[in-house]
């Protein structure tokens, strides 16, 4: 089961591409991915103030779009609203049963989907935590609350004592107790029953230079953490966890390991507690695939991100279970490498949630390195002075150019020049300093226009 076969898609290897989205609060990122993907094709893209008089599926939301996380998308045929990832072919039915992990747990079982055997807990559950261990008697424990995410609040390896005394803390709050699988951590993407991409969930790690100490090449890699729009959120911690954990391997903040080893500072997967994610596309098992493929069907989502987790790998005990899974999935760390040297996979989950919507726009010509400025958008929206916002259509006879003015041929008035030529032609462009001091004109337009404009900065 391969991924579907590749058309263009967003470039984030390309500077400009990259500085834009950088400008982005991390959770943002998720709708402008899908946005930029319809924006890219030639889709109308809407980013709206308020959709309670708009959409039914979304009118229930506390919050509107002044964030930007709400938007629409329309083509001669149709229009379909979004919340980030979440598109409005999500019934609420399907949103109900995935917002509550054990109803989760028991659809995908239903189905056929191997799952991790747990039950509901609260403090007063003692006899049926008991009866819970007596089927697990060799394996220790998780705890997780009942609608957590992003690994928040999840207890991970609790022995049975330990679990009783977790769930008494927590008074009568609900819990999920499940056997805790210990292995190779994976989110998956699917949309209407079609693979599309996976990471590996690695916990906070570093690696090995050869020279460095492991608390220097923490520091390293934190500071690279903070150019990063997401990561910059989530520094590894340098705290007792990671010097206990160190110590169980061997090793202290002082150790110096070996060129490309490979360090972990903790067990725990999770990019909040300082992890961080590879993507493996090309190379995730076969059984995962399936087995992704397998839940997104049964819980009836169109598109979702599968939480899976393989144990005993390569054994006759092997097991491929499926943990969570996310109807508003975060697709930002697999088109955004922590590194950024890394060639970035694209933007081809929100492109498949697009191609799922608008399947008649699947070969629309791509402009690739066409973008446009979320944080404007946000800032407009954020005023109360718009109900809505509309991106250009990208029509078959516009192009996408990048222009540069050398910074000797800059002057104090040149970007109010600029712009009052973008203003009276009908160009949509966004002007960037860039760090040598030149100017880096980013504009869409009908071919015409973009010419006529090019001429005018020329001197025509």
């Amino acid at each position: 089961m391969d991924p579907p076969k590749e058309h263009p898609t967003g470039d984030f290897n390309d500077p400009v591409m990259r500085s834009q989205v950088n400008q982005i609060s991390h959770i943002g990122i998720q709708a402008y991915l899908v946005a930029l993907a319809a924006f890219q094709r030639g889709l109308k893209v809407v980013f709206h103030y308020e959709v309670v008089s708009k959409s039914e599926r979304f009118a229930h939301l506390p919050v509107q779009g002044y964030r930007g996380e709400i938007f629409s998308v329309s083509n001669e045929q149709r229009c379909h609203y979004f919340r980030r990832t979440l598109g409005d072919m999500t019934s609420k039915a399907c949103s109900a049963r995935v917002d509550d992990k054990n109803e989760t747990k028991e659809c995908l079982a239903r189905h056929g989907v191997d799952v991790p055997d747990g039950l509901v807990v609260h403090r007063h559950s003692i006899d049926a935590m008991r009866r819970f261990f007596a089927r697990h008697s060799s394996k220790h424990f998780l705890l997780k609350p009942i609608d957590g995410t992003e690994g928040r609040g999840v207890i991970r390896n609790l022995s049975a004592d330990a679990v009783v005394e977790q769930v008494g803390s927590h008074g009568d709050r609900l819990m999920l107790l499940e056997e805790y699988l210990p292995g190779s951590d994976y989110r998956v993407y699917v949309t209407a029953g079609q693979y599309i991409a996976a990471v590996v969930r690695l916990p906070a790690n570093v690696v090995g230079t050869g020279r460095d100490t492991v608390q220097q090449l923490i520091e390293a890699k934190n500071a690279q953490r903070m150019e990063h729009p997401v990561y910059c959120h989530y520094p590894i911690p340098l705290n007792a966890h990671v010097e206990d954990y160190l110590r169980g391997e061997g090793l202290s903040l002082e150790s110096v390991p070996g060129e490309n080893q490979r360090v972990f500072l903790s067990d725990v997967t999770s990019v909040p507690y300082g992890g961080d994610v590879e993507d493996i596309t090309e190379s995730l098992p076969n059984a995962v695939r399936e087995q992704a493929v397998q839940a997104q069907q049964a819980l009836g989502l169109p598109n979702a991100g599968l939480d899976l987790i393989v144990s005993s790998a390569g054994t006759a005990q092997q097991r491929v279970v499926v943990l969570e899974a996310n109807q508003t999935p975060y697709i930002t760390l697999l088109s955004l490498p922590l590194n950024p040297a890394t060639p970035s996979p694209g933007n081809r989950v929100a492109e498949s949630i697009i191609d799922y919507y608008f399947p008649e726009s699947v070969n629309n010509e791509r402009r690739t390195q066409a973008c446009f400025d979320f944080m404007r958008v946000c800032r407009m929206l954020e005023s109360g002075l718009v109900s809505e916002i509309a991106l250009p259509v990208l029509g078959e006879e516009w192009v996408h150019k990048r222009l540069k003015i050398p910074a000797s041929c800059i002057e104090e008035n040149t970007p109010s020049t600029v712009q009052q030529v973008m203003f009276r032609l009908g160009i949509h462009a966004q002007i960037w300093p860039t760090d040598r001091g030149d100017f880096l004109i980013d504009l869409v337009a009908p071919e015409n226009q973009a010419d006529r404009f090019v001429e005018i900065l020329e001197g025509g």
